[in-house]
């Protein structure tokens, strides 16, 4: 996951959700986003969640240089670039709420899903009902800031 996901689950403290939804798998951060979560981390009690739940994955050669090729070609962070570098190489799942990440992370053939999709998962998984749904979207809008628009696009069969 890139450093929006890991800070509005973080924000939220509910990356049981996460668990939930991925049962079998292990939530990652890449090394760029471990840097950049470091950088933020002075008085920030949210940084500490994302660092108790996630582990720190690093780039091999392959997805160094396939990051870099991502940063010279496309107006992309660092973070994001080598967050669908991993995820491309490593056949991940990417999860980020960055509309040009999610655009290039599709064009790279990576798995990608945004927040929303996130959402509208943990709702047709039965992970939240309806109602928790829409609680968990309101608390993300206040508390990390986020505006949902279309929020019944969500919720469509």
């Amino acid at each position: 996951m890139d450093t929006n996901i890991a800070s509005t689950f973080g924000k939220i403290a509910r990356f049981d959700l996460l668990r939930k939804l991925f049962p079998n798998s292990t939530l990652f951060v890449s090394r760029r986003v471990e840097e950049e979560l470091d950088k933020a981390e002075s008085g920030k009690e949210f940084i500490k969640k994302i660092k108790k739940n996630v582990k720190v994955i690093s780039p091999n050669k392959t997805e160094e240089n396939y990051t870099e090729d991502l940063l010279s070609e496309r107006s992309i962070g660092k973070a994001e670039a080598e967050c669908i570098a991993i995820a491309k190489y490593r056949n991940m799942l990417l999860l980020t709420n960055d509309k040009i990440a999610v655009k290039e992370a599709r064009t790279a053939g990576a798995d990608v899903m945004d927040l929303r999709a996130v959402i509208r998962e943990l709702w047709k998984e039965n992970v939240l009902q309806k109602e928790d749904a829409e609680a968990l979207i309101t608390e993300i809008e206040e508390k990390d800031n986020i505006i949902f628009s279309g929020k019944e696009n969500i919720f469509r069969r």
